[in-house]
């Protein structure tokens, strides 16, 4: 019997390994790529559902799942700084309006001033995503790391 139910972007992106970056599957979060990116090392932490048509307020969250997004953004906040040049910083975006019924958390390096461009101007195209995928790929023990950082919240 196939599932028919109506889904959000990040439902569908849970089950496309090629954006994805992690994947919990014991505590539902993940990280992925934005593949429409408008910054460099753009990517998206989202738990794995959302509610589908209806808005998703993510203060609306269990304080539980707040954490979890949070730890994952820390972890790779962290990855994306490491890789940011001296004018850049990272920009941790909650919610955002592109997808009003998934909470989410967008980050990206940026410079002064420009965060404020997140919703406008086209994406910066494939090339960045790939490269994006390439610098933030995570290394084989960090999977691990960062699900038992993630057991730890309750």
């Amino acid at each position: 019997m196939t599932d028919t139910r109506p889904t959000t972007v990040f439902e569908r992106v849970w089950n496309n390994r090629k954006e994805l970056l992690f994947r919990s599957d014991r505590h539902e979060v993940l990280a992925a790529v934005d593949i429409k990116p408008k910054f460099p090392l753009q990517v998206v932490v989202a738990l794995r559902y959302g509610t589908p048509g209806e808005r998703a307020d993510f203060d609306a969250l269990p304080s539980y799942m707040k954490k979890r997004l949070h730890t994952v953004a820390d972890f790779l906040g962290q990855k994306i700084l490491a890789n940011c040049t001296e004018e850049q910083r990272v920009i941790r975006h909650t919610e955002g309006f592109g997808v009003p019924d998934h909470p989410h958390i967008t980050l990206f390096a940026a410079e002064r001033g420009q965060g404020k461009d997140l919703y406008n101007g086209e994406p910066l195209g494939l090339e960045v995503v790939e490269n994006t995928l390439k610098v933030l790929k995570f290394t084989d023990t960090q999977p691990a790391e960062l699900e038992a950082e993630l057991g730890q919240i309750y």
